[in-house]
Order: structure tokens, then sequence, then C-alpha cells
């Protein structure tokens, strides 16, 4: 029996919601706000999509949020339930869940929306797994699915046919807005144990993980994070020189949300690149 906005089974909806009930709460409110930012960019006739596809990869976010309530393992193998589902639906099995047949009737037709939706799962199920990651090319891979994923399917919504050029540079700009994600979250990620700076540069700028872990701030954190700073612009500077390619339509979502990265990171340049006591500086920054 299909229930609530897109086809949540009620089953499924109380066990997101009692997964951890502040932390879904707060992700549903900025999911609020960034729907209702983008909203009025997204063609009309796309809208109602638009929406199951952002509260669909909301939903999924919850996984990745610790709770006392359902251990890592349990999500996991309900991750993994879900993936195997979109899997089945490619092959014209029809989905169990009401809340999977809703989302896949959505994205049926789209270009690679079902491998789009698995790279995500795949980055939630790297969070739960959590390991330090080696280099930045592995951080590349988690944050392709993170935010590349949601950003490939918003230019599904706008019926985008992308090319090659399209795709670098709306991936550059996905790479750009989660390094500033993981800049703003940096507090809330170090009280799930997480570190989101890869173990090669903090090597080489002879900082430690446990350093990180204690808010250790000093010269050699805030050279790093002056390089992370000076990165994302390069990375927006990509899809700004892409810009003119994109449908009119599609081009003040980009923008909105480059203006948000750039109030943040003069946020953190008015604290001396001290990330870890930035204040009031609450920008919707992440795709989903």
């Amino acid at each position: 029996m299909r229930t609530s906005l897109f086809g949540f089974d009620t089953e499924k909806k109380k066990y997101a919601q009692e997964k951890d009930l502040l932390s879904y709460k707060r992700k549903m409110v900025q999911v609020k706000n960034l729907y209702s930012n983008y909203k009025k960019w997204i063609p009309t006739e796309k809208k109602h999509e638009y929406e199951i596809i952002s509260l669909f990869y909301s939903f999924l976010t919850t996984y990745g949020i610790p709770s006392s309530r359902y251990s890592s393992d349990d999500r996991f193998n309900e991750l993994h339930l879900i993936r195997s589902e979109l899997y089945k639906s490619v092959e014209g099995i029809t989905p169990n869940s009401s809340m999977l047949r809703v989302y896949a009737d959505t994205i049926e037709g789209t270009q690679n929306g079902v491998d789009e939706t698995i790279l995500f799962i795949d980055s939630i199920l790297k969070d739960l797994t959590y390991k330090p990651f080696q280099t930045y090319s592995d951080l590349q891979v988690y944050m392709r699915g993170k935010s590349g994923s949601m950003v490939i399917m918003l230019s599904f919504l706008f019926s985008i046919e992308l090319n090659t050029f399209q795709h670098q540079a709306l991936i550059a700009f996905s790479e750009a807005v989660q390094l500033t994600n993981f800049l703003q979250n940096i507090n809330q990620d170090l009280f799930y144990r997480r570190v989101y700076f890869p173990l090669d540069e903090l090597n080489a700028y002879s900082l430690t993980f446990e350093e990180i872990k204690s808010k250790n701030w000093n010269p050699r954190l805030v050279y790093y994070i002056y390089y992370q700073v000076q990165r994302i612009t390069s990375l927006f500077e990509v899809i700004k020189n892409e810009l003119s390619e994109f449908p009119e339509m599609f081009r003040p979502l980009i923008l909105k949300t480059i203006e948000h990265c750039y109030q943040y990171l003069n946020c953190i340049r008015k604290y001396y690149y001290n990330v870890f006591e930035v204040k009031g500086c609450f920008y919707s920054i992440c795709m989903v």
C-alpha cells in the first residue's frame, strides 16, 4: 500500500525516521531548503520527479548516519537489498517495496539513472564501513558517487544529453561542492570518527589523523586548508568556463550553489582557515 510523499511503505518510513530522529529531521530541513531554492529552476513538468529523486536520495543518506537503534550491519544489509532491488528493476523485475517501485518508475528512461543511484548507494556503504582514504584518487571515487551522482541526475531532469566536456564540468562542480561540504561538516564528521582528507595529502603537509581528530589548529593545517580552498576555487572555474554550453534554465542552479559555497569559503578566510571554529555560516551547499 502506498503512503505519504512518494510511496514509502509505512514501516520503511518509520524505520528511516527512528534510526536517528534528530539527524533525520535536520537532513530533511536541509533538503526542504534545497528543494525550495532549486524548485523554481526545475522545468514545470519535472518538478514532481525532482521531489521524488531528492527525497529518495535523502532517505538513502540516513543510512550513513550512525544510530544507537540500528547497527551498521543492519543498515549495510538493508542498503545492499535496495541496491539489488534497483538492479532487478533494470531487468524488468518489479521491486517489492512501493518506495522503490515509485523511484524506479520515475528514473525509467533517464540516461544511466540506476547506475548513478548505485554509485550514490556505494558511497553510503563506504561511510558505513569507513576507512581512511589513502589517496586523493580514492576520495574522488567516493565523491563521484556522493555528490556527482545527484548532479548528473539533476541534469537528466533538464533533459540534457551531456557531451564529454559537460560531463567533466559537472563532475568537477560536484567535487568542489563536496570538498566544501567536507570543510563545513568537519566537526560533525569527526564526531562520527570520519576524516575526509586523504592520507597522502596529510603526509605531504606533515599532518596526522590524530592532529585532525584532536582539532589541533596549527600552521601546517592552515596551509592545507588554504590549499583545499584554492583547489575548490579552481574546480568551480571549470564549470564556469562551460556554463554557456548548458541550457539557460540550468545555469541559475549551478551559480546559486557556487555562490553559497563562496560565502562559506569567505567565512573560512575570516576565521583564518580554522575550520573547527567557523560559526554563523549555515548555507545549503550539498546537492542532497
